[in-house]
């Protein structure tokens, strides 16, 4: 459904810009998804009515894509049945998305740079989360939870990693969560590996 509401209303100059705005959680510095795609695509995509921009206290236009286009889940959606999840990706679409996903990171990394903000570090962890790297989830620990708990929604639906996705939620377990999501998630995913015993 969604990719069929993508290839009617994108054309060829704001699908980079919108590509990229929807690996993206949150609104972002304007000249960040320039940077990503390009000016042109982005301002294609700002005259289609594809963005929403504002303007935070400090004078930084910020946007991000129309929710429907979003290609992440939020961060605790509710439990979806099993027959209705998507088929499973192609290696080929996995290692384009590890490097989209790699390329945000370091596109947040050069953000946090310029202003400081704790959302741009965390917001590249969680991206830094998606491709593996999770050194600095082992460095900030519990603070980057919510980042942990979105990493394992993200294996879990869209990439069939259960294995990541295991950790990500035994981890925020660990860490206290003792939601019921969770315990779902993380027995899923045993059944999933093939440890029925302990699922």
């Amino acid at each position: 459904l969604r990719s069929d509401l993508v290839n009617r209303i994108l054309d060829a100059d704001s699908r980079p810009a919108v590509e990229w705005l929807s690996l993206l959680r949150i609104s972002v510095p304007r000249e960040m998804v320039v940077d990503l795609a390009n000016e042109h695509s982005v301002s294609s995509a700002e005259r289609l009515g594809l963005v929403v921009s504002t303007q935070s206290p400090f004078g930084r236009v910020t946007i991000r894509c129309l929710e429907p286009l979003r290609s992440i889940e939020p961060s605790n959606p509710e439990p979806e049945d099993d027959a209705e999840e998507a088929l499973e990706d192609s290696p080929a679409s996995n290692a384009v998305d590890t490097q989209r996903h790699e390329a945000v990171a370091h596109a947040y990394l050069r953000v946090y740079k310029s202003d400081d903000d704790p959302r741009w570090l965390r917001e590249a962890a969680y991206h830094q989360m998606l491709v593996g790297n999770i050194e600095s989830v082992q460095q900030f620990g519990v603070a980057y939870r919510s980042e942990i708990f979105a990493a394992g929604e993200y294996w879990f639906k869209k990439r069939k990693d259960f294995k990541s996705a295991l950790w990500a939620f035994e981890t925020v377990r660990g860490m206290g969560d003792e939601s019921a999501l969770t315990d779902m998630r993380i027995a899923s995913c045993l059944l999933r590996i093939g440890k029925y015993e302990d699922g």
